[in-house]
């Protein structure tokens, strides 16, 4: 999807209709409880998630800059949308959640953004490719998990605001998904970076911000046994679709070191 087009559609999180007091009524359990807040966490962070890329040329390209502002101000709504969802069913979150956030995570997570920051100079035009390319496959993630939501949800509003949610979602990861594509076609020389450094340093959105402890209840609670294989297949096949990254193994690999550990011993 072009820019432009991005632009012109890009919008506030629209929650004309919606009925708070049936949301209450229907309520949340309380893994759903969990989930939104690690969602809520998220959406919250993209500022952050963005920091990065300014420091390369991808500032110069218009085209870049119009998408990353407008899908920053429609990620805040949706975290927005969230935690009104979570108040109407009886959890607030605390005001400066954001900030608190960011200071509980891990020195992990501090540190490899000290890192990245620093890399984005040196690697430029290529760190903007890989951006692109981690950036597909965690839209791609978390538009698997709002409609996993949605198709275990009981509450119906909950229902209703992911299906609103997804559709900007899908909007996000056409964008990044084929900006990838157009620049690993364009820069061959590209693919072996983003390659090794998908296959090396890849984890889920929000593993660092939050712990792996609760990386894996997200994973085990949402997904499921049910749906967790299917869902590394989808991820690993289709960014094994972009130049230079047949075969690739992301999802996978990092659930099988990382995640397969801790929910065995849950």
């Amino acid at each position: 999807m072009k820019t432009q087009r991005v632009l012109e559609i890009s919008s506030k999180l629209d929650l004309g209709g919606i009925d708070w007091d049936v949301a209450a009524n229907a309520g949340l359990t309380n893994e759903e409880e969990f989930v939104l807040t690690y969602f809520t966490d998220i959406e919250g962070q993209t500022i952050m998630y963005m920091r990065d890329i300014l420091h390369t040329t991808a500032v110069d390209d218009p085209e870049v800059i119009g998408f990353l502002s407008a899908w920053n101000y429609e990620e805040y709504f949706h975290g927005e949308a969230l935690s009104k969802v979570l108040e109407v069913c009886g959890t607030r979150l605390e005001p400066n959640r954001i900030a608190e956030v960011r200071r509980r995570a891990t020195f992990k997570e501090k540190f490899l953004a000290w890192l990245t920051s620093k890399v984005s100079r040196l690697l430029n035009e290529r760190f903007v490719t890989l951006y692109m390319t981690w950036g597909a496959v965690q839209e791609f993630t978390t538009h698997s998990g709002y409609q996993r939501i949605r198709d275990t949800t009981s509450n119906p509003v909950l229902d209703e605001i992911c299906k609103r949610i997804m559709k900007q979602e899908r909007v996000h990861f056409s964008w990044y998904y084929n900006n990838a594509k157009k620049r690993l076609e364009e820069n061959p020389s590209h693919r072996k970076l983003v390659r090794f450094m998908l296959e090396r340093f890849w984890s889920p959105v929000g593993a660092g911000v939050k712990t792996n402890e609760e990386v894996a209840r997200l994973f085990s609670g949402l997904f499921g046994d049910d749906y967790k294989d299917e869902l590394i297949e989808e991820v690993d096949q289709k960014i094994g679709q972009l130049p230079g990254m047949d075969g690739i193994k992301i999802m996978g690999s990092w659930f099988g070191a990382n995640l397969q550990p801790l929910i065995a011993k849950s």
